[in-house]
């Protein structure tokens, strides 16, 4: 005899409070007709409904907990209180919507407070059934969001604390944590659908539970041809010839085999997934140390303009020195000409000026004034001015220019 829990979201049956804060009085357990879970486990049906509700009924009442904990919490000693107890069942027909059978319900106060918060949308019930599939006894119902619980095979595989406490390590398929029993085959086949599903499990600790599990079920003698992961019962279902081909195995390779295979290649990608990060991050760290081709380019571009307005700026101030100091550089033109040359070659420009004679007249003040009284002709200057204007072409109307425009720039320095 097998047991099986299924998740039944019904169609018009709500386990909410109603408006006056009432948790509902029934409730649907079984639907009318054959049925299945919603990973296709099944399918199932109830020959005799009245039969079955006498059978059901005869030891009293029946619980209702949270998420199965009647069987799953329980045998580790942890807390699994009722929030409802079926205190009748009721047969009601073949009506697709509101046929089947049907429970009265007298809830907890806990169970009332968890209804009129909405925590729970459906009622999973745990039955046993024949291997045909036609169910023979309601054992319980567990309040769930859960879906598809059809999976939680045998759960009449049930251990008190008391003997759990005293089995060895080799019974359980995760014996450093004594979790997942593997005793007796009920229990093999409740491990088998819990390994996918117990939480606090490593991936390592989950694949080496298959491991277990599946070496268990051959010793004693169990068939597993049809055991299915929880990824083959979302629909990923895949021969086992299949997977030996993929993972470079022998056609003699089991299952198990196939897992340890899986397994070990989940550890490589994990350990190649390491080293790149490990290597990404000393490619950061090295780059961190030096400074980015692009922000080179930039700083470069920032230290070129600035030694340019340096050598410009210093240009400026010795053409200007020049021309204070009476050289012959009097047209703005010619100045800046002059300032580029010795941005350019600044030794050579400053030789060339060096040599170039000073147009300065040699009075008190060491300056060039014009005789008064004249016409400012070339028979009142010096032969040394006269020089100046020969060698740069100058007319004694630009040298005087000249000097009239540095004496604007000497009266405002």
């Amino acid at each position: 005899m097998d047991v099986s829990s299924l998740f039944l979201d019904l169609p018009g049956v709500a386990l909410h409070a109603t408006a006056d804060a009432a948790p509902p009085e029934w409730i649907q357990l079984l639907p009318p007709g054959t049925f299945s879970g919603t990973d296709g486990r099944g399918p199932y049906h109830v020959a005799d409904a009245d039969a079955l509700i006498r059978v059901s009924m005869a030891a009293g009442k029946l619980p209702i907990d949270e998420n199965h904990a009647t069987d799953l919490a329980a045998p580790l000693g942890r807390e699994s209180p009722a929030r409802g107890w079926i205190v009748a069942l009721d047969n009601r027909g073949d009506d697709a919507r509101t046929g089947g059978i049907w429970g009265r319900v007298e809830w907890t106060q806990s169970g009332v407070a968890l209804m009129a918060d909405k925590s729970y949308r459906g009622i999973s019930p745990v039955f046993t059934h024949a291997k045909g599939g036609r169910v023979t006894k309601l054992l319980r119902a567990a309040l769930t969001n859960t879906p598809n619980l059809a999976q939680l095979a045998s759960l009449h595989a049930r251990i008190s604390a008391e003997e759990r406490a005293k089995l060895p390590e080799e019974m359980f398929a995760v014996p450093g944590k004594r979790q997942l029993i593997i005793r007796d085959p009920e229990h093999v086949e409740l491990a088998w659908d819990m390994v996918d599903r117990t939480a606090d499990l490593t991936d390592t600790e989950r694949a080496e539970a298959r491991r277990r599990i599946l070496a268990r079920a051959r010793k004693l003698g169990m068939d597993t041809s049809g055991w299915k992961t929880a990824a083959h019962s979302e629909g990923a279902d895949m021969d086992i010839a299949t997977v030996r081909k993929a993972l470079g195995l022998p056609d003699t390779a089991d299952e198990a085999a196939c897992l340890a295979a899986m397994e070990t290649g989940r550890q490589q990608v994990t350990l190649q997934a390491q080293q790149l990060a490990e290597r990404d991050k000393r490619i950061a760290d090295f780059g961190a140390k030096f400074v980015p081709l692009e922000e080179h380019v930039a700083l470069q571009a920032q230290v070129d303009t600035m030694v340019k307005a340096a050598s410009a700026d210093a240009a400026r101030r010795f053409v200007d020195q020049a021309i204070a100091e009476g050289k012959p550089i009097a047209a703005e033109s010619v100045r800046e000409r002059m300032i580029a040359l010795h941005m350019a070659d600044p030794a050579a420009t400053e030789k060339m000026v060096g040599e170039m004679p000073s147009i300065n007249a040699r009075g008190a003040d060491g300056r060039f004034a014009p005789a008064k009284g004249g016409d400012g002709g070339t028979e009142m200057m010096s032969a040394e001015d006269k020089e100046v204007m020969s060698k740069f072409g100058l007319t004694k109307e630009q040298l005087a220019d000249w000097r009239k425009k540095r004496a604007e720039r000497e009266k405002e320095a």
